[in-house]
Parts: C-alpha cells; sequence; structure tokens
C-alpha cells in the first residue's frame, strides 16, 4: 500500500480516537448534572456538541472504510485473491477466460455448460484487489476475457486489463433482455457495457436471447447470439435416480431464481389447484406463497434461498412435471435441464426454444401465462404424453447442442 495512504489513515484513526475520549469525557458529564435550570441549559449545550461530534465521527468512520476498501486488501479480498490465483495458474496460455458471479445460478450453470476455462469472480469494490486480478490474467497471457453476465467491478477490471495489454480482447455474455432495464442492478450495469463500448474497449457483446442479438446488431453494436444448451456432462445425477427411487407420482415443481412478479408463481400454484390431486414443490418459496396454496386447499412445502445446481437437480428429477411458465425471460436453463432429466416442463412464449419442432412447442410453450385453466391443460397433456416429448426434445436437443457450438465458436473466434 502506498505510504501516503498509511499515513493519512493513521492520522484519521488517531482522530477517531481523540473523538472516542471527548465523548466519553461528555456522557460522563452528563452523568453527574443535576436537575436545575442551569444545569437543564447545560445539558442542551453538552447534547448539541454531543451530536455534534458524533456526526463527525460517523463521517470520519464512513471515510475510512472507504479507503480501507480501496487501498487496503481485507482477509476476505485475500481469499478471493488466492482462489483467483489457484484457478487461473490452471488455465493454458493464450486461452479464453470466462468470468462470472458465482451466486447467479442460471447465469453460472450456462457458463459452465459453454466455456470451458472459467472464473467465478462476486462484486468487486477495491481497487487493489481489482488490480491484482488484473496482473493474474495478464501474467498467464489470457488472449480473451468473456463477462458472462456483468457484476459490479467488471468494469473496472476491463478498464484495468485494457490498459495493461491493449491486445487483450474484451468481450460479454448478456443473459438479460429488455426487462430487466426496470431494475436498478440490471440498468447500471448495461449502461457500464455502453461505457465500455464507447471506450472502444469491447470486442463482442454476446446475447443469450435471439431477440435481443437482433436488436443490438440493428442499433450498431458488436452483437452476437450464443446460443444456450445443457452440456449433459455437467449434470449431477439424483441420488433418487441413483438409488432406484421413483418419481413422486403426485408432486409438480414450480422453481425460479426469484421471488418477482415476472416468474408467476401465484398462478402457477392456482394452476396445479384445477390439475386435481397434486402436492407443490416450490424454491423460492415464500410466506405468501404458502398462506395463497392453503386457502385455495393446494399442499405446498419449500423454502427461501438458492440451491446447488446438485440439489435442483434432486427437485426436478423428482417431480412428475415442473412448471417454469413466467412473463418474461431470456433463454432459461432450468427447462432444458429438467426436460434433460426425462420431467417435461412447460414455459412461457418468451424464448426462442422448440422453433425446430412445433409440436414440441405446442407441448411445452403456454401462450397465455396468466391463464391457470390454459396452464393446468397442458399441464395434465404433458403428463399424458410424457415418453413423446421427451423424444421429441431428445432429437431437438441434439440438433441444438451442434448449433450451440457454433454459435459460441463464432462468438469467441469470428
Amino acid at each position: 500500500m502506498n505510504q501516503e495512504y498509511k499515513v493519512l489513515l493513521e492520522e484519521k484513526e488517531l482522530e477517531i480516537y481523540e473523538l472516542k475520549k471527548k465523548i466519553y469525557e461528555y456522557e460522563l458529564i452528563l452523568k453527574n448534572l443535576t436537575g436545575n435550570y442551569r444545569v437543564i441549559s447545560q445539558i442542551s449545550r453538552e447534547v448539541e456538541i454531543f451530536k455534534k461530534i458524533g456526526r463527525k465521527f460517523f463521517s470520519l468512520c464512513q471515510k475510512i472504510k472507504g479507503w480501507k476498501n480501496k487501498y487496503l486488501i481485507t482477509k476476505k479480498d485475500n481469499l478471493i485473491y488466492r482462489n483467483s490465483k489457484e484457478i487461473i495458474n490452471l488455465v493454458p496460455h493464450n486461452s479464453n477466460l470466462a468470468i462470472h458471479h458465482p451466486d447467479w445460478m442460471g447465469v453460472s450453470n450456462s457458463t459452465e455448460d459453454l466455456f470451458e476455462y472459467r472464473l467465478p469472480l462476486r462484486e468487486i469494490h477495491s481497487k487493489l484487489l481489482i488490480n491484482k486480478i488484473a496482473d493474474l490474467i495478464i501474467d498467464r497471457q489470457i488472449k480473451h476475457v468473456i463477462f458472462s453476465g456483468f457484476a459490479e467491478g467488471y468494469l473496472q477490471l476491463s478498464r484495468r486489463l485494457k490498459k495493461l495489454d491493449r491486445s487483450i480482447m474484451i468481450s460479454v455474455f448478456w443473459h438479460g433482455n429488455t426487462t430487466h432495464m426496470y431494475e436498478d442492478y440490471s440498468w447500471e450495469r448495461h449502461n457500464e457495457i455502453i461505457q465500455l463500448h464507447q471506450e472502444g474497449h469491447l470486442h463482442r457483446w454476446g446475447f443469450a436471447k435471439k431477440t435481443m442479438a437482433e436488436l443490438y446488431a440493428y442499433a450498431g453494436f458488436p452483437s452476437f447470439f450464443v446460443k444456450n444448451s445443457v452440456n449433459n456432462g455437467n449434470l449431477q445425477t439424483s441420488q433418487s435416480k441413483k438409488h432406484g427411487i421413483s418419481t413422486h407420482k403426485n408432486r409438480v415443481g414450480i422453481y425460479a431464481s426469484g421471488e418477482t412478479w415476472n416468474k408467476n408463481a401465484f398462478t402457477q400454484i392456482a394452476a396445479v389447484k384445477l390439475m386435481g390431486d397434486f402436492k407443490i414443490d416450490v424454491l423460492p418459496c415464500n410466506d405468501r406463497m404458502k398462506e395463497y396454496a392453503n386457502q385455495i386447499g393446494v399442499e405446498i412445502c419449500g423454502f427461501k434461498g438458492g440451491v446447488s445446481r446438485s440439489d435442483l437437480a434432486e427437485h426436478l428429477s423428482g417431480n412428475l412435471i415442473n412448471l417454469y411458465v413466467t412473463f418474461s425471460e431470456c433463454a432459461p436453463l432450468l427447462p432444458l435441464e429438467s426436460l434433460s432429466y426425462g420431467i417435461p416442463c412447460l414455459t412461457g412464449p418468451n424464448h426462442h426454444y422448440f422453433e425446430e419442432i412445433p409440436i414440441l412447442k405446442q407441448y411445452l410453450v403456454v401462450n397465455e401465462p396468466d391463464n391457470p385453466v390454459e396452464i393446468a391443460h397442458k399441464a395434465l397433456i404433458a403428463i399424458d404424453r410424457r415418453e413423446e416429448i421427451i423424444e421429441l426434445y431428445n432429437a431437438w436437443a441434439l440438433d441444438n447442442d451442434i448449433t450451440s457450438k457454433k454459435t459460441v465458436e463464432l462468438f469467441l473466434t469470428g
């Protein structure tokens, strides 16, 4: 760390120590004061002084916290650095490296299935950590960095990489759509990618949603369509399948990446009621969902929070059918994973899947996501024609895997 900042931090920490002493002295004075008028006036003055000191104390603490985040490596950052170093050192020289946020499960699973070399990296707020990770990447002679998803700090890391090596290629693989512009985090990250393009640092901008790729190509960006595909080698074999335990004969799964309105949980819960005597397994599941299910007489289980890919496999493969009938999507991986396990999964009309096999699209795509009657009707048909659906899906998936590899290759090498 720069000596100048060390001295500055020491000075400010000394100042905080002196403020703490003053606060303690004033607390003692207030305790010893009696209740006459002069004393009450003195108390008022002391309280005002106390408040001013408190505000100054809080302000200094915030500044020091900001300085430490920017210029010091914390224990957490040190762990991130060590893990990153261990992973990057296993990547061959002159390779592509896909960086993704490990807590974004759909994005991470897609990244795992499409790109050979990957670095999980959460938001980065420390300038020093950004510099150290950039050094690792440059020292390893990585030729192309792909940010799969775009978290806080990725823009600064991109700029640092370009500063160290102008020849390194920086690309983004965006898993969102225009609906995400309502979300502040997505909007801010989208604007950062635009900045990256305006600065001349963005090599390619890949999109998992076909229409997004078409839109941004028309708008003049270096846009590429990158097809999602499930790599069966990465799929987890559920414990129930391993031990020969049969699928739950009357359980329907409803899974999503969050509890927001566009994930359409309540309509799907209502649809299960219309299907007959079925239980529901819901993830994530909040108290309102449970209350609603109880109100309409549907047995429900589930909990808040995310699960690992292996745990999700256990849930997906244990149901008679899964529902993923949402209002807005990009190119959801979960329905493909479910179908790869041999379990039909209904979706909303918001992706490019199954266009090549109209009958499969007819079976699995619900045209009115807010219509529980249509969802229930199609779910019962899918249960009845499960074997036909899985056979059609396997044929579609075979072709999709081939075209997916071609789109990835084109995105990486052009």
